[in-house]
């Protein structure tokens, strides 16, 4: 079919909602108020037609015709164009294919109008699976289903355990789905609920935060609520300040340090490469310096395990067994210490409830 052809029936589709659907005369139907007004909106089509929006439908006017000045299309005329437009998607949905609209008989569509057609229900496509909630709907959901506690948050009094405690706090604003309220440029579908939970979420930190930076953060925006300028600002002081300096320098201490073989460490060997593992997940996370590379973080813990018989020679074998199957991707800390681990899990079992359970395989 030619792009003429397919527009012509997509026009007579859109003669049918007028004149069938709406129960207008088809002589002159071109000229008919509803196709008027349609026309001057911008809409010649059935297509076109299902772009429209209820807002759209409301705003629609009758242009300047002789002597007749320019006026609203009428109510009821605008009330039925919605209803034939969500006339259709309710039969499309039914039948879970689209329809043509051609199908549809005034008769069938008086049966939906009358009795089934909610005229303050937004217009909902066929494809889709849910309803559109209203903001009102979404504010009363919140308002009665929300069962989040506030006890659910630890305190947090001191700023050497800023990292640990943010990373519990976030995980708890996640679990209750409340995240992009501390989320930088979010923007809020629904601005009033957004404005409810950031006032919940609000007295939520200031409870929680007893610092003396985080209550000069908090009384900036007390106010406003402001959760995402409130974080924005208290993160980037705690990333930033003389406590962060001097943790990321006792990480990297440990890191660097670090001795499985000479009997400080009082755990089982994984414990120690777990422990070995997360320090380095946090020195990264939040050195104010350069981060270390995995190539880096691979020596390190080499040399912490180098006095150890069992994991010594881990490496050595892990490039040798890679370099045979001429394996050419990236050796990486995680590789390193996926290969560390499985030696680890067999020392330990064998010299589980022994004192030789410990660090030193000597």
């Amino acid at each position: 079919m030619s792009a003429a052809a397919r527009r012509t029936a997509d026009r007579d589709k859109l003669k049918h909602v007028v004149t069938i659907m709406l129960n207008n005369d088809e002589t002159n139907w071109e000229t008919h108020d509803v196709m008027l007004a349609l026309t001057h909106f911008g809409v010649d089509t059935f297509s076109d037609l299902m772009m429209m929006e209820r807002k759209d439908i409301e705003s629609l006017v009758v242009p300047v015709t002789g002597t007749v000045a320019e006026h609203p299309l009428g109510f009821s005329q605008r009330r039925q164009l919605l209803a034939a437009i969500c006339c259709f998607h309710h039969i499309c949905r039914e039948q879970a294919k689209s329809i043509d609209v051609t199908s549809i008989s005034f008769a069938n569509f008086q049966r939906f109008r009358i009795g089934r057609w909610d005229p303050s229900a937004e217009v909902v496509p066929w494809l889709t699976t849910r309803a559109p909630v209203s903001a009102e709907a979404e504010i009363e959901h919140w308002n009665k289903t929300v069962k989040i506690s506030r006890s659910d948050y630890k305190e947090f009094r001191d700023e050497a355990f800023w990292h640990k405690w943010s990373e519990d706090f976030l995980l708890t604003v996640k679990s209750h789905r409340l995240s992009h309220l501390l989320e930088k440029g979010y923007v809020a579908e629904n601005p009033s609920l957004d404005r409810i939970q950031r006032e919940w979420m609000y007295k939520t930190l200031c409870d929680t935060i007893k610092t003396t930076a985080g209550k000069l953060f908090l009384t900036q925006h007390l106010k406003n609520s402001e959760t995402r300028l409130f974080w924005e600002k208290m993160s980037n002081h705690y990333k930033t300040s003389m406590t962060a300096t001097i943790r990321s320098s006792k990480t990297s201490t440990c890191l660097t340090t670090a001795n499985l073989s000479d009997g400080s460490w009082r755990g089982i060997q994984q414990n120690f490469i777990l422990n070995f593992k997360e320090q380095g997940r946090i020195y990264n996370d939040t050195s104010v310096h350069d981060k270390y590379s995995d190539g880096q973080l691979v020596q390190f813990l080499e040399q912490a395990v180098s006095g150890v018989p069992n994991l010594s020679g881990a490496r050595r074998v892990d490039m040798f067994a890679r370099s045979s199957a001429k394996n050419e991707d990236t050796y990486s800390f995680e590789d390193y210490t996926a290969s560390l681990l499985s030696l680890a899990a067999i020392y330990d079992a064998a010299h589980s409830g022994t004192s030789r359970s410990r660090g030193n395989s000597r």
